[in-house]
């Protein structure tokens, strides 16, 4: 981990706006089926906020070694008791639970996709035209209906390009999007939420921006072409726009897994307490206040604090020592 001192605040502050959209985009989830506006609100998040989220988690992984060897410690250790008890959680609501457990509940799957990428990556970087290669790959398993959701295998191989990208991003590259004219970056922005606007608006293809499942139809390839170019315009954009400085955004964007893993608990029990939402400006605008009070509660070092101890927990009960241990 990056000390205080040599930690650079833009990005804590990239990662805490995502993870403000991260939970934003859940909450809009619980009923963009009732609630037009939260229906808007949730495409436009899911055309581009995991695409980035997972465009710098490949820049911070050019230590592949390291990479390597912490991925499973790192990822799929800490999402194991918070997916049993979001599995448990599910079934006693009474939700659909013919889902095999290796399709990680809810959006559990980041971790599950994150943890493939760092896995794979000494051996895909060992291949030429690697990102081109997947994103070809990438478009083209949305034809295959056996690849779907399970052991999220769709939004791995969707995401992978954006990893890989991260990854050969270097540092000269970085500085070079930092300082793009900020007219530019605006004007990209504002073009490709038009363009994501006018695609909800005026076409009846579905979005199918959340990446998880094949083409309903043979057109489907072009909507995710298309979420592939608006997904790096508006990232450019905010990448350019976000703060450089020190910000309580960046107090956020250092605790993104706790916020992440507890936020669904939240987000259950407001659609518990309140089923459906009725399309109104109303509960529009109680979704878009709720997304930021429950990110600034699980920020808070109470919860950091219960946070780690759990996952030190768990990690102790379940990691070998590296004396040898049996």
């Amino acid at each position: 981990m990056q000390s205080e001192r040599l930690r650079d605040p833009y990005f804590d502050n990239l990662r805490g706006a995502l993870i403000c959209l991260v939970v934003a985009g859940h909450c809009a989830n619980l009923y963009k089926d009732s609630n037009v506006y939260c229906w808007y609100l949730f495409n436009f998040i899911y055309a581009f906020h995991m695409p980035l989220f997972f465009y710098i988690s490949g820049y911070f992984s050019k230590n592949v070694e390291k990479t390597y060897r912490k991925a499973f410690e790192a990822l799929i250790i800490p999402a194991i008791p918070f997916e049993l008890l979001y599995f448990i959680m599910h079934v006693a609501t009474g939700a659909d639970n013919t889902e095999p457990f290796l399709t990680p509940v809810f959006a559990y799957w980041f971790c599950f996709a994150l943890f493939f990428c760092r896995a794979l990556l000494p051996y895909l970087i060992r291949l030429r035209w690697i990102v081109p290669i997947t994103f070809i790959l990438a478009l083209a398993i949305g034809f295959n209906p056996q690849i779907n959701e399970y052991m999220t295998l769709s939004r791995f191989l969707c995401m992978l390009p954006f990893f890989l990208l991260g990854y050969y991003t270097t540092r000269e590259n970085m500085e070079r999007i930092r300082s793009i004219n900020t007219g530019l970056a605006a004007a990209l922005g504002v073009a490709a939420i038009a363009a994501v606007f006018a695609l909800l608006k005026f076409t009846d293809l579905a979005p199918g921006f959340t990446l998880r499942a094949p083409y309903e139809t043979p057109m489907g390839v072009l909507v995710r072409a298309f979420q592939f170019v608006v997904a790096i315009l508006i990232s450019l954009a905010v990448m350019k726009l976000i703060p450089q400085g020190k910000s309580y955004l960046a107090t956020i964007g250092q605790r993104t897994l706790q916020i992440y893993f507890l936020h669904f608990y939240f987000t259950t029990a407001i659609k518990m307490v309140n089923p459906v939402a009725e399309a109104s400006v109303l509960n529009f605008v109680l979704m878009l206040v709720a997304a930021p009070v429950i990110t600034v509660i699980l920020a808070t070092p109470p919860v950091t604090k219960v946070y780690d101890a759990l996952i030190n927990a768990v990690k102790k009960l379940l990691l070998k020592r590296e004396t040898g241990e049996v």
